[in-house]
């Protein structure tokens, strides 16, 4: 899946519990731009306000 969102799949609809794999980020290896977070998920790759995101155990 594209870390870049180049191609959109299907929005996430509210309260909808995804399990995070992993964290990235948009331009990871370009040093000159600041790049976006991303949370790696079993079909790609999703983009959230971190202040949203909480622990479910």
């Amino acid at each position: 899946m594209d870390i870049d969102f180049n191609q959109r799949l299907k929005p996430i609809k509210k309260g909808h519990v995804l399990k995070v794999r992993g964290h990235d980020y948009s331009h990871g290896t370009n040093v000159h731009q600041h790049g976006a977070l991303r949370y790696r998920i079993a079909g790609g790759y999703v983009t959230g306000n971190s202040r949203y995101v909480k622990v479910v155990r």
